[in-house]
């Protein structure tokens, strides 16, 4: 969920862990300390989304534009969400993000195919969100069907707050990451390869 229609956030490669539960495991004892020493009382959020994805006209600023199918509704009460994102700022870590929720997504799948035309593919991924001190400030483990990669995302406000909760799940949580500049997107619709950086605090 984008702030101020931004999304900030590192996409991270875990190694070492062949399940989402055994992250999970890492991650949830550090909660409280994540949430500045405050009892991890924000409910999690487990469930399975599918994404279906659009391509955009070459004049247009946006990457794409993502139809997603929501296991609970979301706090408007929709079932589905359209959402598009901008790399503005040449990558992943902080792009523009504009979400728009809606009632009907078959209507919504209709009206997106006959303005760009057929979507170019889908994504469904299993996933657990944590939320810390805000909506906003989210930690979550997730991993799309059919691959066995584990997937970790850690968003907030500003990039220095990423990075301080990154360095806490690897130095206290042991989770040894990689940082992946590429989207689901990019990965999984547009088949571009993953390319793996270092996570420098």
């Amino acid at each position: 969920m984008g702030f101020k229609n931004r999304e900030v956030e590192w996409k991270l490669l875990v190694d070492g862990h062949s399940s989402m539960a055994s992250v999970e495991r890492a991650i949830y004892p550090l909660l409280s300390e994540l949430n500045g020493g405050k009892v991890f009382a924000k409910a999690t959020v487990v469930g399975c989304a599918s994404d279906t994805y659009w391509d955009v006209p070459e004049e247009s600023q946006a990457d794409f534009l993502r139809l997603r199918i929501l296991d609970e509704p979301d706090e408007g009460g929709n079932p589905a969400q359209i959402t598009l994102k901008a790399s503005d700022k040449g990558g992943n870590v902080n792009r523009v993000e504009v979400d728009l929720g809606v009632s009907d997504h078959v209507q919504a799948n209709k009206l997106l195919t006959y303005l760009l035309g057929d979507p170019l593919g889908q994504v469904t991924k299993r996933y657990t969100v944590y939320f810390l001190e805000d909506v906003h400030t989210t930690i979550s483990v997730y991993k799309v069907m059919k691959d066995k990669r584990i997937f970790v995302e850690v968003e907030a406000t500003t990039l220095k707050r990423v990075k301080e909760m990154t360095k806490t799940l690897v130095e206290k949580g042991g989770l040894k990451v990689e940082r992946i500049p590429q989207s689901l997107f990019d990965m999984f619709v547009q088949k571009k390869i993953m390319t793996p950086e270092p996570v420098q605090f």
